[in-house]
């Protein structure tokens, strides 16, 4: 599985609960593989894939917290046991997990509220993906 793999079940996923998806959001010297936005109640979700590097991966979505209500990693399901077994730590860094097995998304652990969420970050990238020159992933 591949990290485009997990990007088209995400995307899908997140759009079931009403978010619009973009890909590659920059946030200061880092990319959000994708970013989510509920223009209905302008809530925003991050999500960070990878194959296998889960603890790089929950390293760079604790960065996220500054820009989403919400932030998740997501790994293959093949890989998903040994962030598992770390549960607490994804638990006390209010990140939750995703398993991706095909094109089924699993919540494994479900993420808290953002407590470092700041409303200039949020307002900045809801603004660069509000442009209409970005690119919106669409079946």
């Amino acid at each position: 599985m591949r990290e485009v793999d997990l990007l088209s079940a995400v995307t899908r996923h997140l759009r079931a609960w009403g978010y619009q998806t973009y890909t590659e959001v920059p946030l200061m010297s880092r990319l959000i593989d994708v970013y989510g936005v509920r223009r209905a109640d302008r809530k925003t979700v991050a999500v960070e894939l990878k194959v296998k590097n889960w603890r790089q991966a929950l390293r760079q979505a604790r960065n996220y917290l500054l820009a989403a209500d919400q932030v998740y990693v997501a790994v293959p399901n093949a890989h998903v046991a040994p962030p598992l077994r770390r549960r607490e730590l994804f638990r006390e860094m209010g990140i939750g997990l995703l398993a991706i097995d095909g094109q089924e998304t699993h919540v494994l652990i479900r993420p808290r509220a953002s407590r470092y969420s700041r409303d200039g970050f949020k307002r900045k990238l809801i603004s660069l993906v509000s442009d209409p020159t970005e690119v919106v992933l669409d079946d």
